[in-house]
């Protein structure tokens, strides 16, 4: 150490003091610097498992629902369809996504469910009565979307 004070031209002791006050000012930063981040990380961590506990209670409350519930994105792919959608329409969840949720859809009633989903003002809110069209039904199955 004794090298490097007199490299820098000054004493021991002043060597030891700047030394001292380097690592007390990158131990301060580190604090304050690493501190927020672990914050910022810690609420993320929280948010995640809370986002997970929100989505576990929705797919729970969608599963056990009598009502057929089909979750579309903001381009109206499906990303979800609970089993009673799948026993209304006869149609597999892996069937439904993307745009396969319109295979279900009676051909009578095909074009009226494309003009209501891609009208340009939005799907309207209260929605439309259509017909599905499940494999081997007795009887029109009617839908609301």
């Amino acid at each position: 150490m004794n090298e490097i004070a007199e490299t820098l031209g000054l004493d021991l002791s002043t060597f030891i003091w700047h030394l001292v006050n380097f690592i007390v000012l990158i131990a301060l930063l580190t604090y304050f610097l690493y501190r927020p981040i672990v914050n910022m990380l810690d609420e993320r961590s929280r948010a995640r498992g809370i986002l997970r506990q929100a989505e576990g209670q929705f797919r729970a409350v969608c599963e056990s629902s009598p009502s057929g519930i089909l979750l579309l994105d903001e381009a109206r792919h499906c990303r979800y369809a609970n089993p009673q959608w799948q026993a209304l329409t006869s149609q597999s969840q892996a069937a439904a996504l993307e745009l396969g949720w319109l295979d279900a859809i009676h051909q009578g009633d095909q074009a009226l469910a494309r003009t209501w989903l891609w009208d340009p003002a939005g799907p309207a809110v209260s929605g439309i009565d259509v017909r599905a069209a499940p494999k081997g039904a007795q009887s029109d199955v009617w839908l609301h979307l």
